[in-house]
């Protein structure tokens, strides 16, 4: 969920988490919940992934579009970027964000997006050892 869409919209039926630390030094595998597709054309976009693969999509707000996702797949979003160029992303799931955003920074990450409060769910983006955008996403809807 981008910088620009979280401001916006959150959609409601954000992905649920699995517990994701035995402690806060020891991870257990943390499940990809969201992707992303951010573009400057996000109607080509989500046509090119209609035509291509079949996807269909739930309008959300102002040119962002959740992907009608089938049983067992990770959902998804296409949507404009709020700058130049665009980017694909995925969103991983932990109950504890903070603690997910430190281990990130300690493995290398650097914070693009600190953690950010939206409805149901918290984000953070960082960026991997090579500039790569990972989201960690904290759902909040019903905690």
């Amino acid at each position: 969920m981008s910088e620009q869409h979280a401001t916006q919209t959150t959609p409601s039926t954000a992905p649920s988490t699995t517990p994701s630390t035995t402690s806060a030094s020891a991870p257990t595998v943390q499940p990809v919940g969201w992707f992303e597709v951010m573009g400057q054309d996000p109607a080509r976009l989500r046509r090119f992934y209609s035509e291509a693969f079949g996807w269909e999509f739930i309008p959300m707000a102002d040119d962002y579009a959740m992907v009608n996702a089938l049983p067992g797949s990770i959902p998804g979003g296409v949507g404009r970027s709020p700058g130049p160029g665009g980017w694909v992303t995925f969103y991983v799931n932990t109950d504890d964000l903070e603690a997910a955003v430190a281990r990130a920074v300690e493995a290398g990450a650097t914070v693009l997006m600190p953690p950010t409060e939206q409805p149901d769910v918290r984000l953070a983006l960082v960026a991997d050892p090579e500039g790569h955008r990972v989201g960690l996403a904290q759902v909040t809807a019903g905690a």
